[in-house]
């Protein structure tokens, strides 16, 4: 992945997707300290890395095996999370997530405006972490594709990525192989929706999204390196 172009690694020990299995804290520690330790050892500072937790106890056993960034799909719900990511002044992805880990899409609940009232959530998590002493620039808005939303809900998010530049801070966005692109294209198989993830790919370079989480590094990076060759000509 770094070969190919990746800016820094996402390390996590538990997956969230729909209906996955909980993982215990100490099971994560174990999972992810010795994969940072590694990439740490072997890469130094060519590489950043972010752990993927929404466990402040993995995240500060992290930061201190190495890891730069906490990626929170949770944005903060453990109540001690923003305390160690102040404490160690560290950038955290705050994420919009409706619902608990492994059954948020089992009762999908419907939005009255989906963009406004994920800005207006996000806004309020970033703003509560400013006041406990995060720099705005260390706080990253992910707007949670696939959480706790439907196929629709997904794509309006994705027609107005642009409206969530305007919030103040960076932006990220994960919507690599999900289940929205299997819907909209009839695609099962999750490692056959790489087309599908380029289109979402330029759709938030064209936003001005400031970061992209993805699994096939290789193509997406030349997607972005065309689009801001054209941009910058």
């Amino acid at each position: 992945m770094l070969a190919a172009g990746a800016d820094f690694l996402d390390i996590g020990g538990e997956s969230t997707r729909p209906n996955a299995d909980y993982v215990s804290a100490q099971e994560e520690i174990e999972r992810v300290v010795p994969a940072i330790y590694a990439l740490k050892e072997k890469f130094g500072n060519q590489v950043l890395i972010s752990i993927d937790t929404y466990k402040s106890q993995t995240a500060e056993a992290a930061i201190g095996a190495g890891a730069d960034i906490i990626n929170d799909v949770t944005a903060g719900a453990d109540e001690k999370m923003f305390e160690i990511t102040v404490k160690h002044q560290v950038p955290i992805v705050l994420m919009h997530m409706r619902g608990q880990i492994g059954s948020m899409q089992n009762e999908l609940k419907p939005y009255s405006d989906i963009v406004s009232e994920v800005a207006t959530h996000l806004s309020a998590r970033a703003e509560l972490l400013q006041t406990q002493g995060l720099a705005p620039d260390k706080i990253i808005l992910d707007i949670g594709i696939g959480y706790g939303k439907t196929t629709v809900d997904n794509l309006q998010l994705l027609k107005c990525l642009s409206q969530f530049q305007g919030l103040g801070y960076p932006t990220l966005l994960g919507a690599s192989r999900k289940s929205v692109v299997g819907k909209v294209l009839n695609l099962p198989e999750a490692k056959d929706r790489l087309a599908g993830t380029l289109a979402i790919t330029a759709q938030a370079v064209q936003a001005g999204t400031n970061i992209i989480r993805v699994h096939d590094v290789l193509e997406n990076k030349q997607l972005i390196q065309m689009l801001e060759a054209i941009k910058n000509v």
